[in-house]
C-alpha cells in the first residue's frame, strides 16, 4: 500500500512536492475509504491509509505529471538502470527552455506498506548523464525512526542489515560494484541476487514496484499481461480467464456500466483485444472496470485522466462501485479527473480530495482537507469558482471583442 509519494524536477514540478494517502486522524466522515491495522495492513497502530486520492486541476496544471512520474521512476527501478532512457525529455523547463533544470538531479520517493511495514525508497539522479547521486532505502520503527537498510552517495554504501559470513560479503562486493556503475540502481541489483534470506526485503521492494498498476487514457487492454498499461501488473484479464466465474463476473461489471453488452466472448490468451469498433468510453471501461472485478489484493493504482470518454454519472457510479467492491480488500486507487461531480462530501472525504496548480515556478500539489472546509459546503460550485485554487481562470484581452465581432465572410 502507498503512504506517499514525492518528486522534484520532473517535467512541471520544480520543488519538492508530494502526495500522501495518511487518512486524517480526526475526520470521522466516510470511515469505510480508509484502512487501519484491523485489516493487517501496518504494525503502527495509529497509522489509517486511504483507498482513494482524487486530483483536480486545470489543464497543463500537472496532473498527468504526476501519473508520468510513478511510470518513469517505476520503469527506471524494473529496468535497473538509467541507461537508454530519454532524460532530456523529463527534467523541469521553463517557458519552454532548458534553464537550470537539466543541472539539478530529479528526485523520486515512495513510502509504502509491505507485510506490515513501512518502506522508504527513493533515489536522485542526473539528466545530464544519467548518474544515480544518491539512492536510500529505510524501513520505519514504531517508535518513527528510519532503520536504514541501504544508503548510497558519492562516498559509497552504508548498511544497518545485520550480516555475517557469506551475506555480509556478498552485500559487500554489490555495493562496491555499483559504484563502478553509477547508471545502475542498487535496490534493482540487489533484488535479482537470491540465496540468502537476508536479501528477500530486496526482492520484497522491488515486486511492490513491479505489482503497481498504472492506467493512461491511451492504454488499451491485452489478453495476456496487459504491456499498454505501462505494467505487466494484472494477471490474465478476466474476459480472457479459463475460469467461468471470472468471466461472468466482468461481462455482469460491464453490462451494468453498459446495459448494451451482453456478454464477452474472447478465443484465446496472448493476443490484443480488437476493439477498435467500439466507442472509446467501451475502451476505457474494459480497462477500468478490471480493477473491479480480478484479484487486486494489495495492489496499488495509477489512473491518469478517469473520466475520459465517459458520462460524468458512469465515472460517480464507477468511484462508488470501487469503494463498495473494495471494502474488504487492501486496494489503493490514485487518479486524475476533471470529472468536478466527485467533489461532493457524500463521495469522497476531504483529504481524499488534491489538487495540482502550476504556477511560474513550477506544478505543486496540495489537499483539500488543508483548508479545513465544513462539511455542509458546496465544494463543487466553490472550487469551479476558484476558492481553492486549481481551477482555469479565464481573461479576456481588449482586443478579443474586435475579432468575434469580426463577419467570417471577411476572412
Amino acid at each position: 500500500m502507498l503512504v506517499r509519494f514525492s518528486i522534484q524536477n520532473f517535467r512541471s514540478f520544480n520543488e519538492q512536492t508530494s502526495i500522501s494517502m495518511v487518512a486524517n486522524g480526526r475526520l470521522n466522515q466516510l470511515m469505510g475509504h480508509t484502512m487501519d491495522h484491523t485489516m493487517d495492513l501496518c504494525d503502527i497502530r495509529d497509522m489509517r491509509l486511504l483507498r482513494g486520492a482524487f486530483v483536480f486541476g486545470a489543464n497543463a496544471s500537472g496532473k498527468s505529471n504526476l501519473i508520468r512520474a510513478v511510470n518513469f521512476a517505476r520503469k527506471l527501478i524494473l529496468d535497473g538502470s538509467t541507461q537508454g532512457a530519454r532524460l532530456d525529455q523529463y527534467y523541469r523547463q521553463r517557458n519552454g527552455k532548458q534553464g537550470n533544470g537539466i543541472e539539478r538531479p530529479g528526485m523520486f520517493q515512495f513510502d509504502f506498506i509491505i507485510n506490515g511495514s513501512v518502506y522508504i525508497y527513493g533515489f536522485t539522479f542526473s539528466y545530464m548523464d544519467g548518474t544515480i547521486g544518491k539512492e536510500w532505502l529505510y524501513q520505519r520503527q514504531r517508535e518513527r525512526l528510519n532503520r536504514i537498510i541501504f544508503l548510497r552517495n558519492e562516498h559509497g554504501v552504508i548498511t544497518k542489515l545485520r550480516m555475517i559470513g557469506r551475506p555480509k560479503t556478498r552485500f559487500e562486493v554489490y555495493a562496491r560494484d555499483v559504484q563502478f556503475q553509477p547508471r545502475n540502481l542498487l535496490l534493482s541489483t540487489l533484488a535479482q541476487k537470491s540465496g540468502d534470506d537476508v536479501f528477500q526485503v530486496f526482492s520484497e521492494v522491488y515486486n511492490w514496484f513491479d505489482n503497481l498498476i498504472v492506467i493512461f487514457p491511451d492504454s488499451m487492454p491485452t489478453m495476456s499481461t496487459m504491456p499498454a498499461l505501462s505494467a505487466p501488473a494484472l494477471p490474465v484479464p478476466p474476459f480472457a480467464s479459463h475460469e467461468a466465474d471470472l468471466r461472468r463476473e466482468f461481462s455482469e461489471l460491464l453490462s451494468y456500466f453498459d446495459p448494451g453488452i451482453a456478454a464477452i466472448y474472447s478465443q484465446g490468451v496472448g493476443e490484443l483485444l480488437d476493439l477498435s469498433d467500439e466507442s472509446a468510453g467501451i475502451q476505457r471501461l474494459f480497462n477500468l472496470v478490471q480493477l473491479l472485478s480480478v484479484n487486486t489484493e494489495n495492489r496499488v493504482a495509477f489512473i491518469d485522466e478517469l473520466d475520459r470518454s465517459m458520462h460524468p454519472n458512469l465515472t460517480l457510479e464507477f468511484v462508488k462501485l470501487f469503494y463498495d467492491l473494495s471494502a474488504n480488500k487492501r486496494l489503493q486507487m490514485i487518479a486524475t479527473t476533471h470529472e468536478s461531480g466527485l467533489l461532493d462530501f457524500n463521495l469522497l472525504r476531504r483529504d481524499e480530495i488534491w489538487f495540482a496548480e502550476r504556477k511560474e515556478e513550477g506544478s505543486t500539489l496540495y489537499s483539500l482537507d488543508s483548508f479545513k472546509v465544513r462539511f455542509d459546503k458546496h465544494i463543487e460550485k466553490d472550487y469551479l469558482l476558484g476558492r481553492y485554487g486549481a481551477a482555469p481562470l479565464f481573461t479576456r484581452s481588449p482586443s478579443l471583442p474586435t475579432m468575434i465581432s469580426h463577419n467570417p465572410d471577411d476572412l
